[in-house]
C-alpha cells in the first residue's frame, strides 16, 4: 500500500540523488509511508576520477536518518529486475543537474513505455520531449524545495499521476511511429541511391 518513488541509472554527482534525498526527507514528514528507491550503482569510472564520491549516498542516507524509508540497491541491474521495479513503481524522478549535456535520455528511453508520471529537471536531456503538466512535471536542476513540491503534489493525485501517465504513453508510441517513418526513409533513400546495371542491348 506504500506509494514508490523510484530512480534508476548509474550514480554519479551530476544525477542530482543528493538533492532527491533531500527533497523526500521533507516529503516523509507528511506522507511517512512513501518509499524511496535508489537503483543503480556508483558508475565505474567514479572508481579511477572521483574514488571520493564513492559511499557518499550511503553517507547522504545516514545523515539524513532515511535508511528505514530509502532502499538503495547499489548494483547494476539487467533490463528484467529493472522493468519489474518500474512497474511496481508509482513516480518515477530524473534529477540530474547537468544542463550541458545535449541528446536523449537513455534513462527516459527504457520508462516512458510503462506509462509511469516523471518528474524530471528542465533541462535539453529532458526538455527536447517532456513537457510541463503535459506528459511529465518539470523542475528546475538543484532545486530540493521544487522537486519536494512536485513530488508532494503527484503523489497527493492519482488524477494527476492518471493523466502524466497517459501522456508519457502516447510519447512512446509517437516515439515508435517516428522511428518506423525514419527507417522507411531510410530504406527508400538506399533504393534510389543504389546505381542502376548496364542498359540491356
Amino acid at each position: 500500500n506504500n506509494s514508490i518513488v523510484l530512480f534508476f541509472g548509474f550514480i554519479t554527482p551530476d544525477k542530482g540523488v543528493e538533492v532527491l534525498i533531500d527533497a523526500f526527507s521533507k516529503i516523509t514528514q507528511v506522507l511517512p509511508t512513501v518509499k524511496l528507491l535508489i537503483l543503480g550503482s556508483y558508475h565505474p569510472r567514479l572508481y579511477k576520477e572521483n574514488p571520493s564520491y564513492i559511499g557518499s549516498i550511503e553517507r547522504k542516507l545516514k545523515e539524513t536518518k532515511l535508511n528505514n524509508k530509502v532502499i538503495f540497491e547499489n548494483r547494476f541491474v539487467d533490463d528484467d529486475y529493472l522493468q519489474s521495479y518500474i512497474q511496481i513503481s508509482d513516480i518515477i524522478v530524473f534529477p540530474y543537474t547537468d544542463g550541458s549535456v545535449i541528446g536523449a535520455s537513455g534513462a527516459l528511453a527504457s520508462c516512458i513505455n510503462f506509462g509511469k508520471p516523471i518528474i524530471a529537471t528542465n533541462i535539453p536531456r529532458f526538455n527536447v520531449e517532456l513537457t510541463n503538466s503535459v506528459n511529465s512535471i518539470l523542475i528546475k536542476p538543484n532545486d530540493k524545495e521544487e522537486l519536494y513540491k512536485a513530488l508532494f503534489k503527484l503523489l497527493l493525485s492519482k488524477k494527476l499521476q492518471r493523466k502524466l501517465g497517459l501522456n508519457i504513453k502516447n510519447l512512446a508510441k509517437e516515439r515508435s511511429w517516428r522511428k518506423t517513418v525514419t527507417r522507411t526513409i531510410e530504406v527508400y533513400g538506399k533504393i534510389l541511391r543504389k546505381p542502376k546495371g548496364p542498359a540491356k542491348a
